[in-house]
Protein backbone atom coordinates (compact mmCIF):
# COMPACT_ATOMS: atom_id res chain seq x y z
CA UNK A 1 0.00 0.00 0.00
CA UNK A 2 2.56 2.53 0.86
CA UNK A 3 4.79 1.38 -1.94
CA UNK A 4 1.51 1.79 -4.07
CA UNK A 5 1.12 5.71 -2.62
CA UNK A 6 4.93 6.62 -3.25
CA UNK A 7 4.77 5.33 -7.05
CA UNK A 8 1.91 7.86 -7.38
CA UNK A 9 3.41 10.27 -5.47
CA UNK A 10 6.42 9.90 -7.60
CA UNK A 11 4.45 10.06 -11.12
CA UNK A 12 2.29 13.32 -10.07
CA UNK A 13 5.92 14.90 -9.55
CA UNK A 14 7.61 13.74 -12.46
CA UNK A 15 4.42 15.20 -14.30
CA UNK A 16 4.32 18.34 -12.59
CA UNK A 17 4.96 21.85 -15.24
CA UNK A 18 8.95 22.75 -14.15
CA UNK A 19 7.53 26.22 -14.59
CA UNK A 20 5.77 25.99 -11.19
CA UNK A 21 9.39 26.71 -9.18
CA UNK A 22 10.09 30.08 -11.05
CA UNK A 23 7.54 31.98 -9.53
CA UNK A 24 9.05 30.57 -6.14
CA UNK A 25 12.26 31.79 -7.63
CA UNK A 26 10.92 34.98 -8.33
CA UNK A 27 9.66 35.59 -4.57
CA UNK A 28 12.82 34.38 -3.45
CA UNK A 29 14.90 36.94 -5.40
CA UNK A 30 13.05 39.68 -3.96
CA UNK A 31 14.13 39.12 -0.67
CA UNK A 32 17.32 38.28 -1.81
CA UNK A 33 16.94 41.90 -3.44
CA UNK A 34 15.62 43.09 0.09
CA UNK A 35 18.55 41.91 1.89
CA UNK A 36 21.03 43.35 -0.86
CA UNK A 37 19.52 46.48 -0.65
CA UNK A 38 19.70 46.75 3.62
CA UNK A 39 23.70 45.51 3.13
CA UNK A 40 24.47 48.02 0.65
CA UNK A 41 23.01 50.50 2.84
CA UNK A 42 24.94 49.13 5.72
CA UNK A 43 28.09 48.97 3.38
CA UNK A 44 27.53 52.82 2.57
CA UNK A 45 27.51 54.12 5.80
CA UNK A 46 30.70 51.89 7.27
CA UNK A 47 32.47 53.36 4.26
CA UNK A 48 30.81 57.17 5.01
CA UNK A 49 32.45 57.00 8.53
CA UNK A 50 35.55 54.82 7.93
CA UNK A 51 36.66 57.88 5.35
CA UNK A 52 38.66 59.54 7.84
CA UNK A 53 40.78 56.03 8.31
CA UNK A 54 42.32 56.28 5.09
CA UNK A 55 44.35 58.88 6.58
CA UNK A 56 44.06 58.37 10.73
CA UNK A 57 44.17 54.63 10.90
CA UNK A 58 45.97 53.40 13.84
CA UNK A 59 46.89 49.94 14.06
CA UNK A 60 47.07 50.16 18.15
CA UNK A 61 43.02 50.89 18.64
CA UNK A 62 40.74 48.69 18.77
CA UNK A 63 37.81 50.55 17.17
CA UNK A 64 39.87 51.01 14.26
CA UNK A 65 41.00 47.59 13.05
CA UNK A 66 37.10 46.86 14.11
CA UNK A 67 35.07 49.43 12.29
CA UNK A 68 37.83 48.58 8.51
CA UNK A 69 37.71 44.93 9.75
CA UNK A 70 33.60 45.08 9.47
CA UNK A 71 33.41 47.30 6.34
CA UNK A 72 35.80 44.31 3.95
CA UNK A 73 33.31 41.69 5.82
CA UNK A 74 30.60 43.52 4.57
CA UNK A 75 32.14 44.36 1.14
CA UNK A 76 33.31 40.85 0.38
CA UNK A 77 30.14 39.38 1.90
CA UNK A 78 27.77 41.42 -0.66
CA UNK A 79 30.22 40.84 -3.55
CA UNK A 80 29.29 37.51 -2.71
CA UNK A 81 26.01 37.44 -2.83
CA UNK A 82 25.62 40.19 -5.88
CA UNK A 83 27.42 37.07 -7.84
CA UNK A 84 25.11 34.28 -6.33
CA UNK A 85 22.50 36.59 -7.39
CA UNK A 86 23.35 36.54 -10.98
CA UNK A 87 24.16 32.92 -10.79
CA UNK A 88 20.50 32.55 -10.21
CA UNK A 89 19.00 34.56 -12.66
CA UNK A 90 21.23 32.25 -15.55
CA UNK A 91 19.29 29.43 -13.80
CA UNK A 92 15.71 29.99 -15.29
CA UNK A 93 15.83 26.72 -17.51
CA UNK A 94 14.85 23.19 -15.51
CA UNK A 95 18.01 21.08 -17.01
CA UNK A 96 20.89 23.77 -16.29
CA UNK A 97 19.33 24.87 -12.83
CA UNK A 98 20.27 22.71 -10.29
CA UNK A 99 24.19 23.32 -10.15
CA UNK A 100 23.70 27.17 -9.69
CA UNK A 101 20.93 26.63 -6.81
CA UNK A 102 23.66 24.75 -5.59
CA UNK A 103 26.31 27.28 -5.20
CA UNK A 104 23.86 29.51 -4.54
CA UNK A 105 22.07 27.19 -1.43
CA UNK A 106 26.05 27.09 0.34
CA UNK A 107 26.77 30.72 -0.43
CA UNK A 108 24.08 32.28 1.17
CA UNK A 109 24.59 29.73 4.45
CA UNK A 110 27.63 30.83 4.74
CA UNK A 111 27.31 34.61 4.57
CA UNK A 112 24.44 34.51 6.63
CA UNK A 113 26.26 33.04 9.19
CA UNK A 114 29.20 35.16 8.62
CA UNK A 115 26.67 37.97 8.59
CA UNK A 116 25.77 37.22 11.83
CA UNK A 117 28.30 39.58 14.04
CA UNK A 118 28.26 42.29 11.47
CA UNK A 119 24.12 42.75 10.34
CA UNK A 120 22.18 40.27 12.20
CA UNK A 121 18.85 41.25 10.83
CA UNK A 122 20.17 40.32 6.84
CA UNK A 123 21.79 36.91 8.59
CA UNK A 124 18.15 36.47 10.00
CA UNK A 125 16.85 36.97 6.57
CA UNK A 126 19.18 35.16 4.58
CA UNK A 127 18.58 32.09 7.09
CA UNK A 128 15.13 32.71 5.61
CA UNK A 129 16.52 32.35 1.78
CA UNK A 130 18.53 29.50 2.45
CA UNK A 131 15.55 27.39 3.65
CA UNK A 132 13.31 28.59 0.64
CA UNK A 133 16.73 27.94 -1.50
CA UNK A 134 16.42 24.49 0.13
CA UNK A 135 13.30 23.77 -1.00
CA UNK A 136 13.62 24.61 -4.17
CA UNK A 137 17.01 22.87 -4.60
CA UNK A 138 14.64 19.99 -3.30
CA UNK A 139 11.74 20.02 -5.87
CA UNK A 140 14.62 20.87 -8.82
CA UNK A 141 16.17 17.62 -8.11
CA UNK A 142 12.62 15.75 -8.03
CA UNK A 143 11.71 17.08 -10.97
CA UNK A 144 14.67 16.57 -13.26
CA UNK A 145 15.47 12.88 -11.13
CA UNK A 146 19.25 14.19 -10.07
CA UNK A 147 21.19 13.08 -7.97
CA UNK A 148 22.68 15.60 -5.20
CA UNK A 149 26.68 15.26 -4.67
CA UNK A 150 26.41 18.38 -1.94
CA UNK A 151 30.30 17.10 -1.72
CA UNK A 152 31.03 18.63 -5.51
CA UNK A 153 29.05 21.22 -5.25
CA UNK A 154 30.30 22.61 -1.58
CA UNK A 155 33.72 22.09 -3.03
CA UNK A 156 32.43 24.18 -6.27
CA UNK A 157 31.08 26.87 -4.35
CA UNK A 158 34.21 27.13 -1.96
CA UNK A 159 35.96 27.75 -4.76
CA UNK A 160 33.63 30.74 -6.16
CA UNK A 161 33.83 32.26 -2.84
CA UNK A 162 37.63 32.28 -3.37
CA UNK A 163 37.59 34.13 -6.31
CA UNK A 164 35.21 36.41 -4.70
CA UNK A 165 37.07 37.44 -1.71
CA UNK A 166 40.59 37.52 -4.31
CA UNK A 167 38.36 40.38 -6.14
CA UNK A 168 37.19 41.96 -2.86
CA UNK A 169 40.10 42.60 -1.29
CA UNK A 170 41.83 43.38 -4.37
CA UNK A 171 39.55 46.30 -4.53
CA UNK A 172 39.52 46.83 -0.88
CA UNK A 173 43.34 47.36 -1.25
CA UNK A 174 43.08 49.93 -3.79
CA UNK A 175 40.36 52.22 -1.60
CA UNK A 176 42.64 52.09 1.36
CA UNK A 177 45.92 51.76 -0.42
CA UNK A 178 48.25 52.86 2.19
CA UNK A 179 47.23 50.88 5.11
CA UNK A 180 48.49 47.28 5.67
CA UNK A 181 45.12 45.56 6.07
CA UNK A 182 46.31 41.88 4.51
CA UNK A 183 45.47 40.58 8.31
CA UNK A 184 41.83 41.87 8.00
CA UNK A 185 40.73 40.08 5.03
CA UNK A 186 41.00 36.38 6.13
CA UNK A 187 38.28 37.41 7.89
CA UNK A 188 35.78 37.43 5.13
CA UNK A 189 34.39 33.31 4.60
Amino acid sequence: MLAARDSRLQSRVRGADPTAILPRLNRLLLTFDHVLGRLGRQRRRMRALNRHLVWDFDEADKRHVQALGDEMIAACLLDALLAVRSEILRSSHMPGMLEPLLLALYVVRTVGARLADVSPECSRDLSGISVQLGSIVADVAILTGAKLDMGHSNAAASVFLDKIKMSSESRLGKQYSNLNASELYCRCY
